[in-house]
């Protein structure tokens, strides 16, 4: 199992929060998703394929800036 973090800027609502939850949840290496929205994270759990980067992009085309990854 492998864990991936990051801080979103833009999330301000339970909407916004599942939209994230949402699509990463259709990768098939990702098994779950873990959102806080006061501390403005997101927590990815998966296999060992779970990419960072793949993450982190999907995150910025729906729309939220994703200035740092999460030590987690």
């Amino acid at each position: 199992m492998k864990n991936i973090g990051f801080l979103v800027e833009g999330m301000k609502c339970s909407g916004c929060s599942g939209k994230i939850e949402k699509a990463l949840s259709e990768f098939s290496e990702v098994s779950g998703v873990e959102i806080n929205l006061e501390n403005k994270s997101v927590i990815i759990s998966g296999d060992i394929e779970l990419s960072a980067m793949k993450m982190k992009t999907e995150i910025e085309d729906l729309g939220f800036i994703v200035p740092k990854s999460l030590r987690v």
